[in-house]
């Protein structure tokens, strides 16, 4: 009887038979880390940590003026992040 747990949820289970899945690691055994998976996650924090400076950088009317020439509507009361946001494509 092997003992397992999700690394993801931290559900355990116990089965005669070998489990495998992404997230099920048998008890015991070292969690293995993908370093693909990490590395993606990496990327990601630092993509949004530079898309936020970049938004701390601009100025709401700097917002609306790039939208004025991009012919795109808004509401002048929008809130800045609603309208970095519009400006964005989001």
């Amino acid at each position: 009887m092997f003992e397992y747990i999700n690394t993801k949820t931290g559900a355990r289970m116990s089965s005669p038979d070998v489990l495998f899945g992404e997230n099920w690691q048998r008890l015991g055994e070292e969690v293995k880390e993908d370093p693909i998976k990490v590395e993606d996650e990496t990327n990601k924090e630092k993509e949004t940590s530079e898309k936020n400076s970049r938004k701390d950088e601009i100025t709401k009317k700097d917002i609306m003026i790039q939208l004025d020439a991009m012919g795109v509507e808004y509401d002048p009361k929008a809130r800045k992040d609603e309208l970095y946001k519009l400006m964005m494509g989001e």
